[in-house]
């Protein structure tokens, strides 16, 4: 997927990171301390598949807790601040829902030097600028 400066209407972002961006890991805007990530792309995209599926069937918390266990075992938590470099960005669509996935590398930390995967949502720019509208 390319760079542009503004994403389509249907997405949650308002701007999408690109490839050799250098950004941070911030939850904070959602009340948090640590941003999320996972370590390969299957765990992502399975995260985001059942994300989709589980509001798809009004599945309750405890529901989806349950059957995703051993994903969100496998999530990676980020301290909010933690730098990283963009490394590529691309499209998720999954039943009609659409979604990105960006593969960062961590700049530092107990993570440093990792490729990890992880959305939009989880990043804030050089300038601390969220990526979500």
């Amino acid at each position: 997927m390319t760079h542009s400066a503004n994403a389509t209407a249907a997405s949650p972002y308002a701007r999408l990171p690109a490839a050799g961006d250098t950004v941070r890991f911030d939850a904070s805007a959602s009340g948090e301390t640590h941003a999320w990530a996972y370590p390969d792309l299957n765990y992502l995209e399975a995260f985001l598949r059942s994300t989709i599926d589980a509001a798809a069937a009004s599945t309750s918390y405890e529901e989806y807790q349950k059957k995703m266990e051993l994903v969100l075992a496998k999530s990676l938590s980020l301290p909010n601040g933690t730098q990283a470099t963009v490394q590529h960005v691309q499209t998720f669509v999954y039943h009609g829902h659409q979604d990105v996935e960006v593969q960062v590398r961590v700049a530092a930390g107990t993570l440093g030097h990792s490729v990890v995967w992880t959305t939009p949502a989880e990043l804030v720019d050089a300038s601390g600028h969220k990526y979500l509208r």
